[in-house]
């Protein structure tokens, strides 16, 4: 399979047994792996130690995702050190996977099914930023959300790609 990526490493997906292309139109699919939306602070002690701000990601890269998946499915991989708003994103991209601080060698070994790849979200995902402002402050999750707390897949076929998706809620 070939693989248009920026962010992996052509030696990681090799090793994964993936062909590595330079551009889109060259491949089978492209996968992007991002960090969950933050804005950098540094105004108080400590601030710039933790990510906070906007859970949105930006236009542009919303932008970006849309016009690539016209010409190629898109898996699109998020490092979720916090919740992120993926609702834009998600009509334009084949797969959403989040990880927590995965390696791209460990990532690669499951989605080629190497390591049985299975999870569940630690925390809900938000289906936008107005309905966590329109949420009870003390009542975590009470928002309608894209994702729930503990939503989660497992992959029961040999390879990412020709997978049967089972859904666990």
């Amino acid at each position: 399979m070939r693989i248009c990526s920026t962010n992996i490493e052509d030696a990681v997906l090799r090793e994964a047994g993936l062909q590595p292309v330079k551009e889109p139109k060259d491949a089978d699919a492209a996968l992007i792996r991002v960090d969950a939306p933050y804005e950098h602070r540094d105004t108080y002690m400590l601030e710039n130690a933790f990510r906070a701000g906007s859970l949105d990601f930006d236009e542009a890269f919303i932008f970006s995702v849309r016009s690539l998946s016209e010409s190629v499915p898109v898996i699109l991989i998020v490092h979720l050190d916090r919740p992120a708003v993926l609702t834009a994103l998600e009509p334009h991209v084949s797969a959403l996977v989040g990880v927590y601080g995965t390696s791209d060698e460990a990532l690669m070994k499951a989605l080629t099914n190497e390591i049985p790849p299975q999870g569940r979200l630690p925390f809900t995902i938000p289906r936008s930023s107005e309905s966590i402002r329109d949420s009870a402050p003390d009542a975590g999750g009470d928002f309608h959300s894209l994702y729930p707390l503990g939503h989660g897949l497992r992959l029961e076929s040999s390879a990412y790609w020709d997978a049967e998706v089972r859904h666990q809620a």
